[in-house]
């Protein structure tokens, strides 16, 4: 029916969105799901996160543009539920980012990203290797340690930014080599 599509239109944005923000902030899944519109300082393009995350810490996040972007598109979706419905247009301190147009919620994002991964061809030997939401992060993460030239983060700012220690991330996501610093470590 005309309702179940536009439903699962509703289910795939935000799920788009969802991936977008995790692969573009290094926020980790459980954070992610308890960020509120209080949260976003859309002057600044951040995200302020207070005591989230396995630490229970309070850090800054700097997104990236494809986060931003996906922030931007989940309050015009929900902006535009509330005109359609006559409420106020509103972003209410309080309510959680990652929720459907009409606010509800959304709790379980993992069935979904794992039906998205199957339908575009991802098949696994062992549930081992298999695919996660958290799997953003760590694509995140390497993304930000691979850069060359100005843009590279040092692994001091990374950890901060995703609020864990330089040892972790030098432990998770130490991928390069000395053939990869050849430019800078001549001086160049």
């Amino acid at each position: 029916t005309p309702a179940e599509r536009q439903q699962i239109k509703r289910q795939r944005q935000l799920l788009y969105d969802v991936i977008q923000l995790l692969a573009n902030s290094g926020l980790r899944v459980d954070e992610m799901r308890s960020v509120t519109w209080r949260c976003v300082d859309w002057h600044n393009g951040d995200i302020v996160l207070e005591r989230a995350g396995k630490r229970r810490s309070s850090r800054r996040l700097v997104l990236m543009p494809a986060a931003l972007r996906a922030l931007l598109r989940l309050a015009q979706r929900r902006r535009r539920w509330q005109r359609e419905h006559s409420e106020p247009e509103c972003l209410y301190a309080e309510e959680r980012v990652i929720a459907m147009p009409d606010g509800r919620f959304v709790r379980q994002l993992d069935t979904g990203f794992d039906s998205l991964l199957k339908a575009c061809g991802f098949r696994y030997k062992e549930t081992t290797d298999k695919h996660a939401l958290t799997s953003l992060r760590h694509t995140y993460a390497t993304r930000a340690l691979t850069r060359k030239g100005p843009n590279k983060i040092s692994t001091h700012v990374l950890a901060l930014q995703m609020g864990t220690s330089e040892r972790m991330i030098r432990a998770h996501y130490g991928h390069d080599s000395i053939e990869d610093y050849r430019l800078e470590l001549r001086g160049r």
